[in-house]
């Protein structure tokens, strides 16, 4: 238990309130939203009998384990408007336009084989093979830029910021493997 001035459990500081009114959680009502795009393709909002998001962001909450629920709305200024419990609940059309949304902003080519890692300056090039096709990029530092995914596998950031999955060390070939041990 954490002794610390202020420390508390959920319960003590909820007192009894559930997580959804403690963590200040505003789930949409699938039946009142709106999605559709705007001329220039901005994804907009319209909440019925509440207000219009005219830049519409969808978030997942868990982009990896749990994809498909838990949707965060932000809007321009990624205020949080709510949350979506399951993409399911949408209507079809709604759904395709979040759907669409969420695959753009997690594009998340899977690396197979990693064919080449060299490291000069603190800076290394990656050259591999993913789902997509063959890629080199970069990555900034050692250990920094890559994180863990709770199913074992990797997320490696670039500095241009985008993200590639790497399996477990134990799904790549020996060579991949021994090549990722030099960042890990």
């Amino acid at each position: 238990m954490d002794r610390r001035p202020g420390s508390q459990t959920l319960e003590q500081a909820g007192k009894g309130a559930s997580a959804e009114e403690f963590f200040d959680l505003k789930f949409l009502d699938p039946e009142r939203l709106h999605f559709f795009r705007a001329q220039g393709g901005t994804l907009r909002l319209t909440i019925a009998d509440d207000r219009s998001v005219l830049r519409a962001h969808p978030v997942c909450a868990f982009p990896f384990t749990d994809p498909k629920r838990y949707i965060e709305i932000r809007d321009g200024k990624m205020a949080r408007v709510g949350l979506i419990r399951e993409l399911r609940s949408l209507s079809p059309a709604n759904r395709k336009l979040v759907e669409e949304e969420l695959r753009a902003r997690y594009f998340v080519p899977r690396i197979h084989r990693i064919l080449d890692l060299d490291g000069k300056y603190g800076v290394y090039t990656w050259t591999v093979e993913t789902d997509k096709g063959p890629q080199t990029f970069m990555v900034k530092g050692r250990r920094a830029n890559i994180a863990d995914a709770p199913n074992g596998e990797m997320v490696v950031t670039t500095v241009e910021g985008v993200r590639y999955r790497v399996p477990s060390r134990e799904e790549l070939d020996a060579r991949s493997a021994a090549l990722l041990g030099q960042v890990l």
